[in-house]
């Protein structure tokens, strides 16, 4: 058993979705960790505060391209008596870096992935999480090892938290916003949002609703969120959404938990946000700029949003439309309509949550244990088979 891990993460989704779960499991098993966070341009800045409920975790970042690969801080820590790492986990980012830091600790690099990334092929240790993600990995020529996916575990650590039930008012249509993890779409969303509900109350009826919040959300934001009449919550998804009717919802990990979860839901991306929605690698950069970085974002997102047919995890995973997407020219009113419409038509809310039901059943990796245990145990079984080698062609299936 290998006693000290040193696990990359580099955004709010992979941390509380993919991270957290896995930091349980290896503290679980006595296991030293430290985490890395890394430079990411869809950061919420408050990843360290979230991590501050894990005792005896060693956080270093997120720091600049180049202080992650020199890792001067994690060799601080290793000459003060951190134990070394002897393994490096990596949940989301570019994986030079994680290359980069495995040759400088001489340790090998584990990758958990929904998709096929640069850098991957050579790697010993690729995982994911459902068979339908396999095709990908295999065209860029990449073998991947399923072990069900993290996002299950974290639905699960939610419901041992024993939160009390957020729901308040009986006969009422109950409602989850999810208004995003980044504070600058959180506060584009407000607004928004309060116009949906009020709208959607006028043609549904009374409605129960609850946003669910990012755990890395400042507490100002819940009075904010209070002051809209949009009962702000800070637990799990996995407290609110087994009885939500409807959720709202923007494309990322946490349509994940909705599949996990049989949430009927409306996936949308208003053109109004397209001003503060992050993008990755160059179009990030020049999304950046002064004067014409707006005007960029929006026209790289418009262009995105038309090639993409599917943006959803469960449509990407079922090869359709299962939650009805809008991207673009979307207001209030007309997603309120929507949402009434599909609240008024309970076949059909019945028949997305089936959907999701058998989609989850198809996908999930069967056994007992989830998606940490099964990672950690499979580092466990090559290590000591001295399988943790460079190339995946060298490793047993």
């Amino acid at each position: 058993m290998f006693r000290s891990a040193l696990l990359l993460v580099n955004g709010p989704g992979e941390l509380w979705g993919w991270a957290r779960p896995l930091l349980v499991e290896l503290q679980r098993r006595k296991v030293h960790v430290a985490v890395r966070l890394l430079p990411c341009q869809f950061s919420s800045g408050r990843e360290r505060a979230a991590l501050g409920s894990f005792s005896g975790l060693h956080v270093v970042g997120p720091g600049g391209a180049l202080a992650t690969l020199l890792a001067r801080e994690e060799r601080t820590a290793v000459s003060e008596g951190v134990p070394p790492p002897e393994v490096l986990y990596q949940m989301g980012g570019d994986l030079w870096m994680g290359r980069s830091l495995a040759k400088r600790f001489r340790v090998p690099l584990v990758t958990y992935s929904y998709a096929p990334k640069k850098g991957m092929r050579d790697r010993a240790l690729v995982s994911t999480a459902f068979a339908e993600m396999l095709p990908a990995f295999h065209r860029a020529g990449i073998s991947p090892h399923l072990v069900g996916d993290l996002v299950k575990d974290a639905l699960r650590l939610d419901e041992k938290q024993g939160n009390v039930s957020p729901w308040r008012r009986k006969g009422a249509f109950r409602i989850v916003l999810f208004p995003g993890s980044r504070p600058a779409i959180r506060n584009a969303a407000r607004a928004f949002l309060r116009r949906t509900v009020e709208h959607l109350e006028r043609r549904a009826g009374p409605l129960d609703v609850v946003t669910l919040l990012s755990p890395f959300a400042e507490a100002e934001e819940f009075t904010a969120w209070e002051n809209e009449g949009l009962s702000p919550v800070a637990e799990g998804a996995g407290a609110v959404l087994p009885g939500a009717h409807l959720a709202l919802t923007q494309p990322g990990t946490n349509t994940m938990e909705l599949l996990h979860t049989g949430t009927p839901a409306l996936v949308v991306v208003p053109e109004e946000f397209f001003s503060v929605v992050p993008l990755a690698g160059v179009a990030g950069l020049l999304g950046r700029m002064p004067l014409v970085g707006k005007m960029l974002r929006r026209h790289a997102l418009s262009r995105l949003a038309t090639a993409l047919p599917r943006l959803s995890w469960p449509n990407r995973l079922a090869g359709r439309e299962i939650l009805p997407e809008f991207v673009g020219a979307v207001t209030p009113e007309r997603l309120g309509e929507v949402a009434a419409s599909l609240l008024e038509d309970r076949a059909r809310l019945g028949a997305i949550r089936e959907e999701l039901r058998a989609l989850e059943g198809r996908c999930d990796v069967p056994g007992e244990h989830g998606a940490a245990v099964r990672l950690v145990d499979l580092t466990e079984e090559l290590l000591s088979r001295g399988a943790l080698r460079e190339r995946t062609a060298d490793l047993p299936r």
